[in-house]
Order: C-alpha cells, then sequence, then structure tokens
C-alpha cells in the first residue's frame, strides 16, 4: 500500500497503540490468570498485520518482535519451546506480511509509472492523428477544389468542342454545296460547247469535284470529321462515276474493300487517286460498247499497312516507259499523291490488262483529338 501522510500516519499510530494495549491484556488475562496459552495469541497477528500493511517490513517487524518480547516476558519463567515457537511465528509473520506489502507498492507505483507511460503515448499518438487529420481535411479540400476546377474546365471545352463540331459540320456542308454549285456550273459549260476535248475536260474536272464532295458529304452526315468509311466512299464515288462518264460502254465495276476508316488527310489524296486511275479505265481501256470490269481492291496488310489496287481487264492504254516517265498530268498527279502525301509507292502490271498497285501506312490519328471528337 502507498505511504501515508502524516495525520492519517498519526491516527494508525493510535489504533496500533490500542490494539498492541489489547494484546497485553489478553496475554495478562488468559496467559498469566487463567494459564491458557494458545487461543488468545490469534489475536496478535491483527496488529501485526495492520502494521505491516501501513508501514511494510519495518512496521511489521517492530510489531512483531515487541509482541514477541512481551509474549516470553509473560511466559517467564516458566515459557516452553511452544511459546517460543509462537513469538517467532509472529516475527515471521510480520516479515511475510511487510515484503508483500512492499512487493504491493512497489507493483502500485510501477504500474502507475506504465499507466503514466502509455497515457503519455497515448496523447502523442493522439496529437499525431489529430496532426495528420488537419493534414488529410487539407488535402481533401484541396483535392475537392482541384475535382470542381476539372470540372469546370471539362464544362468549358465539351462547350468549345460542341461549338467547333458545330462550325466544321457548317464548313462541311457549306463545301459540299460550293462544290456542288461548281459542278452545275461546269456542266452548264459542257452543255454550251460542242468540242470534245474541252467537254472531256469537263467531265474530268466534275468527276474529281464530285469524289471530293462525296468525301464532305459524308463526314457532315456522320458527325465524324476524322475518319472516313473508305467502303461507303468508293461504292458511291464508282456509282457516280458510273452517271458521269455515261458513254455507251458496258463496264461493271467489282469493289472489294475492307472495313478501312482512313483519316481525312490520308482520305483525300486516296480519293483523288481512285478517281483518276478509275477515269483513265473508263475511258482509254475500253471501246465503244465494249464489255469490261474495272476492279478495286482495298484491304489492311501486316503491320498497319494498307493494299490498294485498281485494275481492269481491257486494253492497255499506256506502257511501262509511260508509266516511268509519268506522261500525261493525270499519271503525275496520282505519283505525287502516292509518294508525297501518302507516303507511299506504286507499280504497274500490264498482264491480262492494266492494274495499279498501291502500297502505303494508315496515319494513326492523334488519341487526344480522337477522344475529343468522340465526347
Amino acid at each position: 500500500m502507498e505511504r501515508i501522510l502524516p495525520k492519517t500516519n498519526h491516527l494508525r499510530l493510535c489504533v496500533l497503540a490500542a490494539m498492541v494495549a489489547a494484546c497485553v491484556c489478553l496475554e495478562y488475562y488468559f496467559h498469566v490468570v487463567h494459564g491458557i496459552t494458545i487461543i488468545y495469541t490469534h489475536f496478535f497477528y491483527l496488529p501485526i498485520i495492520a502494521a505491516s500493511f501501513w508501514w511494510g517490513v519495518k512496521g511489521g517487524l517492530s510489531v512483531s518482535a515487541s509482541l514477541f518480547l512481551i509474549h516470553i516476558l509473560f511466559s517467564l519463567p516458566s515459557a516452553s519451546a511452544a511459546d517460543l515457537a509462537r513469538g517467532l511465528m509472529f516475527i515471521f509473520v510480520g516479515v511475510t506480511a511487510g515484503i508483500l506489502d512492499d512487493r504491493h507498492v512497489r507493483a502500485k507505483k510501477a504500474l502507475h509509472s506504465l499507466s503514466a507511460r502509455l497515457e503519455d503515448r497515448v496523447k502523442r499518438r493522439t496529437a499525431d492523428l489529430e496532426e495528420r487529420a488537419i493534414e488529410l481535411t487539407t488535402a481533401n479540400e484541396a483535392l475537392n477544389a482541384e475535382i470542381k476546377r476539372r470540372k469546370e474546365v471539362e464544362i468549358q471545352l465539351r462547350e468549345a468542342l460542341k461549338k467547333r463540331e458545330s462550325h466544321l459540320s457548317e464548313i462541311h456542308h457549306r463545301l459540299r454545296n460550293n462544290l456542288q454549285v461548281v459542278s452545275s456550273t461546269l456542266d452548264i459549260g459542257s452543255m454550251q460547247t460542242r468540242s470534245r476535248e474541252a467537254i472531256t475536260a469537263i467531265e474530268d474536272a466534275r468527276s474529281k469535284i464530285h469524289t471530293m464532295a462525296l468525301i464532305h458529304s459524308q463526314l457532315y452526315e456522320s458527325g465524324n470529321f476524322d475518319q472516313v468509311d473508305m467502303g461507303r466512299h468508293i461504292l458511291e464515288m464508282t456509282a457516280l462515276m458510273g452517271q458521269i462518264y455515261s458513254e455507251k460502254k458496258m463496264v461493271d465495276f467489282d469493289v472489294r474493300v475492307s472495313d478501312i476508316h482512313l483519316p481525312l488527310a490520308q482520305a483525300e489524296p486516296c480519293s483523288l487517286i481512285l478517281n483518276e486511275l478509275i477515269a483513265n479505265a473508263w475511258k482509254h481501256s475500253f471501246a465503244a460498247g465494249e464489255k469490261g470490269t474495272v476492279r478495286v481492291l482495298m484491304e489492311m496488310t501486316k503491320g498497319g499497312g494498307i493494299l490498294l489496287i485498281v485494275s481492269d481487264d481491257g486494253s492497255p492504254f499506256l506502257t511501262e516507259d509511260d508509266f516511268l516517265k509519268a506522261k500525261g498530268l493525270g499519271l503525275r498527279l496520282v505519283r505525287n499523291l502516292v509518294r508525297k502525301q501518302l507516303k507511299g509507292s506504286i507499280d504497274l502490271k500490264l498482264d491480262n490488262g492494266t492494274e495499279f498497285i498501291i502500297k502505303f501506312k494508315k496515319q494513326e490519328v492523334d488519341k487526344d483529338e480522337k477522344n475529343h471528337d468522340s465526347g
């Protein structure tokens, strides 16, 4: 037990003195008057244990030694070994109780120290957690502010994208209409001239204009301003060219195009190349009334390449020397478009007709632009 304050200590001294006095009275009454030496000595343990709990080993040893001497003195001159043993038992109980009390006090102090240390650690840990909570709160507020800012930017970007798409749609729409006006003007001009060369030149110009107008019409209708569906475009273009070159020729088209979408930067030159090669085959490979077929093949190859073949089963209208020297404006245009804009190659085969083989790499659309346009 904890050591006591002075006032409490005085009170306990008085209580202990009264208990010791009671023990002396009991010793005299039972031992001297009645000669009883066993039962009454059990009461001696009360002041011994009380002194041990109040003052530790010193208190228990002092009181037990005092009662030992009192017991032996009252037993004289006929003190026996049993009296001596009972006296020694007083001392043993006093020392044992004092030791237990000292250990209890030390254990209580150690427990108090551990409790204080634990409380200190809890306080420091709580302070750390509060500090981290403040940091997390600050970070969360900053994150919420950033999310809010990004949402505002996203809204602004979406609005700007809508305006951009609207402007692009309007541009493609007006360009298509303007090309149609130019085509109509050329058509009127062809009806006002009798020169065969002039009519042929006007038909070629109309064909190219309609080819470009088809691309812008498809972009306007699909709403996708970056990719052109080449299968749909080639089918529409060959049908239109069949109407423009409406001579008495029984020429059919065999179009085989895989699911290929080209960016506008490649679709336009590719379309002009097809227009020129198909027009040449139509005009020069087949005589009036002659049956024949113009074939168009377009497919993907390994490594992101594209193979484009335009062939016919009519009479060859040029030689390899003509091809190598690029005689004629149309052929020079085709070679320049293939090499400079498509960054590809073009070859010629003259077995069973005329066959142009064009190879080029597909240009990848910038991912950021693609995501903006699809948003």
